[in-house]
């Protein structure tokens, strides 16, 4: 597959099916736990037409400020006999263009995962320039979060809304059976644990 020049692109295998994988990777509510020294906040579940914004900085999973990136589910279409493809559109004021995951099957058992970041910055700045810019950042931060997200414990998640996320012991800190840690941050980890 081509991408347009300055985009990020990370492609793994994964020894789960693609309805598992596409499940917690298109998940927004789940990103805050990947993506280095972020907070995400949606307005629902994944669908077609969700929000999702993300702060980036220091000391943003914090609450203290950072770079804003808001971002409108513009695809949503889960795997079946072929690819899976989400794409969240980003409009916000600095940051522009799109991140793509698709998921495909490559046997009942396995899937491959790309995920893509083409983001330009809005500004007087050709987009082109700005977009092989950022790529770089782009593609080390992909790799992070496909690292963490996809590491040991994903091929447990059979059903990601009925794990607990965040803490050993969060049963008892308000987990509510749906992949969200109520209990201490609202975020969820990689390495879910069965409550």
């Amino acid at each position: 597959m081509t991408h347009p020049a300055g985009t990020a692109a990370v492609t793994r295998a994964l020894d789960v099916p693609a309805d598992v994988a596409w499940r917690v990777l298109t998940d927004a509510r789940r990103h805050g736990a990947w993506v280095p020294l972020t907070r995400v906040r949606t307005d629902g579940p994944p669908r077609l037409g969700a929000r999702v914004v993300a702060v980036t900085g220091p000391g943003a999973r914090r609450g203290l400020p950072g770079l804003v990136d808001r971002m409108v589910v513009t695809r949503y279409d889960p795997p079946g006999h072929g690819a899976g493809v989400a794409v969240f559109t980003k409009v916000g004021l600095v940051l522009r263009g799109s991140a793509t995951i698709v998921v495909v099957p490559t046997s009942p058992t396995t899937c491959r995962v790309t995920w893509t970041e083409h983001v330009p910055l809005a500004g007087p700045l050709p987009a082109e320039l700005t977009a092989r810019a950022t790529a770089p950042l782009l593609r080390v931060m992909l790799r992070v979060v496909l690292h963490r997200a996809t590491g040991p414990g994903l091929a447990r998640r059979r059903d990601p809304g009925s794990w607990c996320s965040h803490v050993r012991g969060s049963r008892d800190r308000g987990c509510r059976g749906h992949g969200v840690c109520r209990g201490c941050c609202g975020s969820v980890s990689a390495q879910w644990i069965d409550c």
